[in-house]
């Protein structure tokens, strides 16, 4: 009997990890987008290069570039990472990754991983700073 139940577990988490990726749930989403107060954005290579929003920034950022709603993760490396506050503190972070026709964070709460997808806007919008940075330099 025992084993059973172990073959029943089994079959339920891969069939529940098999169900693709999942959008962030109701209040987690609704508290992004209307309660952070910043967010801090991290570039990987081919320099490291950093950028925070704060105040009404984040309000316009939540708002326009981040939808809730998951997307395949499909993309091998993450371009960087990102971090919203609420605060002062961490309430949810992740890894970004984006190419010419998508974009979306994967992040995890507890144990589950969650795909956001960022707008058009989003993706544009972090592409542009990537490359401003990298002009700077």
């Amino acid at each position: 009997m025992k084993k059973y139940l172990f073959l029943l577990m089994v079959v339920v988490t891969f069939a529940a990890q098999a169900q693709g990726p999942k959008a962030l749930p109701a209040k987690k989403f609704t508290t992004l987008r209307d309660s952070t107060t910043q967010i801090d954005i991290v570039y990987h290579s081919p320099s490291t290069n950093s950028l925070s929003l704060d105040g009404r920034n984040v309000y316009m950022f939540n708002r326009g570039c981040i939808e809730n709603q998951p997307v395949k993760h499909s993309l091998a490396k993450p371009i960087g990472y990102i971090m919203w506050q609420k605060n002062g503190r961490e309430y949810l972070s992740g890894d970004f990754f984006y190419n010419d026709s998508i974009g979306y964070v994967v992040t995890k709460v507890d144990t589950t991983k969650y795909v956001i997808k960022l707008s058009e806007q989003g993706r544009s919008f972090l592409q542009q700073q990537r490359r401003n940075s990298n002009e700077q330099k």
